[in-house]
């Protein structure tokens, strides 16, 4: 144990987490955890149940970005459907994930707009 400071982070409000709209950039996250699934369906599968969660969470996040901003890009939005398609029916299946945050994503699922107007206006009001 130790009091020493090792990592500082800093968030702007123009960064990839801090912006509340949708932009391209965004799918960034999805491409890394393409890449990484692999590594950790053959090489760690004990925890191959965080990033499948952790994957769905950002593809529905994304959409309920996309439906907040009326952007109207079919193609990401088959794509993210695709994914939600995919992923949504082993995460509520897995016994390692919380059933509080089944719930969550499944929430979030039905009404990902919604939801996610309701976190940012909470996170607003958290900031000041």
């Amino acid at each position: 144990f130790t009091n020493e400071k090792f990592y500082h982070y800093m968030q702007h409000s123009a960064s990839m987490t801090g912006e509340t709209g949708y932009s391209p950039r965004k799918l960034s996250v999805l491409k890394a955890y393409e890449n990484i699934l692999p590594y950790y369906e053959k090489y760690n599968p004990e925890n191959l149940s965080i990033i499948r969660k952790n994957y769905l969470k950002i593809a529905i996040n994304v959409k309920g970005r996309m439906l907040l901003n009326k952007t109207d890009d079919i193609k990401v939005l088959e794509m993210l459907e695709s994914i939600i398609e995919s992923y949504y029916k082993l995460v509520i299946k897995d016994n390692n994930i919380k059933l509080t945050t089944k719930l969550n994503i499944f929430i979030t699922n039905k009404f990902p707009g919604l939801i996610l107007s309701i976190k940012q206006k909470i996170l607003k009001l958290r900031r000041g």
